[in-house]
């Protein structure tokens, strides 16, 4: 007999050797578990709309990850490691 279907989702968030905390979500059938629907509704519909994980990034952190894939092609080109410090003046926060 099939196992019925969960209706919630469990992340498990710890803190290095410290806290643990359990968030229980409901259960969303879409792409990355609903997170495209949900990103899509704050950007086009909603950019008010609360951001309670705090997971939204800002322009420098999409920024900073760009200059990670354009690190890791030229280390991957060169052989060698390649450091973001060496591509742009941007500084890690």
């Amino acid at each position: 007999m099939k196992k019925p279907a969960a209706k919630e989702d469990e992340i498990q968030i710890t803190d290095n050797f410290g806290k643990v905390e359990y968030l229980r979500l409901p259960r969303i059938e879409a792409d990355h578990f609903g997170g495209d629907l949900l990103m899509k509704e704050k950007i086009f519909k909603d950019p008010s709309q609360p951001d309670p994980l705090h997971q939204a990034a800002s322009v420098r952190d999409g920024a900073m990850s760009v200059l990670i894939g354009i690190a890791a092609r030229k280390s991957i080109d060169k052989g060698v490691p390649v450091k973001i410090a060496d591509l742009t003046s941007l500084k890690p926060a």
